[in-house]
């Protein structure tokens, strides 16, 4: 079931697995590696230098350059970031509120 809809033709080729599912109008772009039994549904764009390995993108799902996406399933119309997935954010503290300060031991 591989129809890929757009596949970039340059010389810089992904790297499909035999196992990996691909349905209709799907667009990798180069540099991108689909590998174990992953499945791209209907609509979803990979951007280059992104790794996809046993997982399940939804439909209309778009992953953002340098994704590494391992062992996932990624809901419908989400979007992932490379770098804001790589990186957990820090919670921030409301405005005008100091960091609490240690007591005396």
């Amino acid at each position: 079931m591989k129809a890929i809809d757009r596949f970039d033709p340059s010389p810089f080729r992904s790297q499909v697995a035999a196992q990996v599912e691909i349905a209709e109008d799907v667009v990798v772009h180069p540099f991108v590696s689909l590998e174990g039994r992953s499945a791209l549904r209907e609509g979803c764009e990979v951007h280059s230098f992104t790794r996809v390995a046993d997982s399940v993108l939804e439909p209309r799902v778009a992953v953002g350059p340098h994704c590494d996406v391992d062992g996932a399933r990624i809901g419908a119309r989400s979007r992932l970031r490379g770098r804001r997935a790589r990186h957990a954010q820090r919670p921030r503290r409301p405005p005008g509120r100091a960091a609490p300060r240690p007591g005396p031991a």
